[in-house]
């Protein structure tokens, strides 16, 4: 019997973190998948996976399906910024330490895919060191580095097509040494009286941005060997439209969460990369894509966020009831944070995204034992006059005058800068309406989400592995 042929798409409807990984494992096992893209971010993701023998793996830049489909491709888009050293690490890992068997000829590449390299992470270290308790909680690998420099220099800066060129990269691998030892010497010299906060550390790291001028040739030389002796294949448009054009399924990955977007996360603590479909919808319109197309939105059963921004159901005492197993308080991003599933700010991941067709909730299994649950199905806050409140949300009802409740957040066309970052203040002042159970069951808990979210739920997640999926779709 063919198979239909049809593109999964998976955006996280939180912060990041919500199991999108675990959710593509068992997509890929149940399609029997053979490709993955991915359609955003760069090496700061961390899709933890876990195999029903017990075996984790945490996918930073491959396609999060290879543990139980080890012969899947992974494609990398041109909307992904790759760290060629820290990919070759990874499947290194998944080879020689997990006996997983995936070879280099299996990734391929975009490519006018920015790279990400050793000077791009250390500067983006040293930013974020110098902004003490100011921190945007970046995860330090350089990504927005390195699409920062794309965004002004364009294909001047450093891309995967170019890494086929010895002298190419070392030129450009050059021009961009010298750029980050200038901005590290200006970010010390601006720090003023506060310098010796961070006088070691920062000293530390720009002696290592000028140490790598004596090994520029070996850098060079690396990238080199990995484009060209094949460790890695090149990709492009007509490429990915033959790869794609297979009747088969095709999973679209992305990264991090929508509430990060970029364009409608909350400023200044957003990524520099696409979070809703808006990538993946344009790969699949320029090759002319026929085939069905899904769209999943993914959640956790309770809400988490890793560094700083606003967190309006974050709440003592859950992170003990709700242990993390694998997202720890880290040096770059700082505490992992857990509240209740919010549904208001949900809604708006959802209108961000435009279309969802289907929701897939993770971790269910991690808030079974809990004897109360709470949702959050409206925001409250002090009242202020004029319309101030109206320009971002939806007003449901009014108290008694001191204080406003709001349904939802409104969805611009697009926010600027400055807009974004009155909206952050905003939700730094909402309060949580919260609808309080008493050990639901999973049924009713998925029904409150899909009455809150006007989304049916298609996928629950039990635990952690494939296996441990509940299907309620007929068409997925």
């Amino acid at each position: 019997m063919k198979k239909s042929k049809k593109a999964l798409l998976l955006a996280g409807l939180g912060y990041g973190d919500e199991g999108k990984g675990s959710i593509v494992d068992y997509l890929a096992v149940k399609h029997d998948a053979k490709i993955i893209v991915r359609y955003n971010g760069g090496s700061q993701a961390l899709h933890h996976v876990v195999r029903p023998d017990g075996l984790v793996h945490g996918f930073r830049q491959l396609g999060s399906g290879m543990l139980a489909q080890p012969r899947l491709r992974t494609y990398l888009s041109r909307f992904m910024a790759v760290d060629p050293l820290f990919l070759s690490g990874e499947i290194n890992d998944l080879t020689i330490k997990k006996g997983i068997k995936y070879s280099f000829g299996q990734v391929i590449i975009d490519r006018d895919c920015v790279v990400i390299t050793p000077f791009h992470r250390i500067v983006n270290q040293m930013l974020e060191t110098s902004r003490c308790h100011a921190r945007l909680g970046s995860c330090g690998h350089g990504v927005g580095e390195a699409l920062k420099d794309f965004a002004h220099m364009g294909s001047d800066t450093l891309l995967v097509g170019d890494l086929i060129d010895r002298e190419r990269t070392k030129r450009k691998l050059r021009l961009l040494l010298d750029m980050k030892i200038d901005l590290a010497e200006q970010v010390i010299g601006g720090l003023g009286q506060y310098v010796f906060y961070f006088t070691d550390k920062l000293n530390h790291q720009l002696f290592q941005l000028r140490d790598y001028h004596s090994w520029l040739d070996r850098l060079s030389q690396n990238y080199f060997d990995r484009f060209e002796f094949g460790f890695f294949k090149l990709g492009d448009q007509k490429n990915l439209s033959r790869l794609l054009g297979r009747s088969e399924t095709v999973i679209f990955e992305g990264a991090q969460g929508v509430l990060l977007d970029p364009c409608f996360g909350f400023s200044p603590h957003i990524t520099r990369t696409r979070t809703n479909f808006e990538n993946a919808d344009q790969i699949l319109g320029e090759i002319n894509y026929d085939g069905e197309v899904t769209k999943i939105g993914v959640t956790r059963a309770y809400a988490t966020r890793h560094g700083a921004g606003p967190f309006v159901t974050e709440e003592n005492g859950l992170a003990e009831l709700i242990p993390e197993i694998h997202n720890q308080e880290n040096e770059w991003q700082g505490a992992f944070k857990i509240g209740w599933l919010d549904l208001v700010a949900t809604r708006y991941a959802i209108n961000v995204l435009g279309k969802v067709d289907q929701i897939a909730v993770t971790n269910m299994d991690r808030i079974a034992g809990l004897k109360t649950f709470k949702l959050c199905n409206a925001y409250s806050m002090p009242a202020a006059p004029g319309n101030i409140f109206g320009d971002f949300f939806e007003l449901e009802k009014m108290g008694d005058g001191a204080r406003v409740m709001v349904q939802n957040i409104k969805k611009p066309t697009f926010i600027p800068e400055g807009r974004q970052n009155l909206l952050t203040k905003l939700l730094d002042i909402c309060q949580p309406d919260y609808t309080t159970l008493r050990k639901p069951s999973a049924n009713m808990f998925v029904s409150l989400i899909e009455e809150g979210l006007r989304v049916p739920v298609s996928l629950m997640s039990n635990g952690p592995t494939f296996k441990d999926k509940v299907d309620f779709s007929t068409s997925l």
